[in-house]
């Protein structure tokens, strides 16, 4: 049971990171061009908004590793999934997009931004997707994730 729980603690992570992009895509229609300053890059709040979902993703890749460790005992055939997970978010280069995310924040290019982010978005939805794959409750969990 415990290790259920651990398992739908990080598709819940992932989905809040889901909401959290979604939030901020609203955010981004809303804002004025001309956030850029005068000679570097000025930070946006979007941008820095980004980076704080970043980190949220380092931190999901670590608890990736964990809980995998945690699990392998009792149920070797989760650990492999969390393990499988945590490779296909080092393939997808989720932290490297995120940083260049941040950067066509800060630069104003919100249509590229938005770009990216749906790419991204649809990526670690693919993720969540993995994770819940013959599971239960993986449809009212993909459910809530649209």
């Amino acid at each position: 049971m415990k290790d259920r729980i651990l398992f739908y603690f990080a598709s819940a992570i992932l989905i809040f990171f889901v909401d959290s992009v979604r939030s901020q895509e609203s955010s981004q229609r809303n804002l004025p061009s001309g956030l850029q300053g005068g000679e570097g890059i000025k930070k946006s709040p979007l941008g820095v908004r980004q980076q704080r979902i970043k980190r949220m993703i380092v931190e999901l890749e670590a608890q990736f590793s964990e809980l995998a460790r945690a699990l392998q005992k009792e149920n070797p055939e989760q650990a492999e999934k969390l393990v499988e997970a945590f490779k296909s978010s080092k393939e997808m280069l989720l932290e490297k997009r995120m940083d260049e995310i941040t950067e066509l924040l800060d630069l104003s290019k919100l249509d590229s931004a938005g770009e990216e982010q749906k790419k991204t978005i649809e990526d670690v939805k693919s993720l969540i997707e993995f994770l819940l794959k013959d599971d239960e409750e993986s449809d009212r969990i993909k459910e809530e994730i649209k």
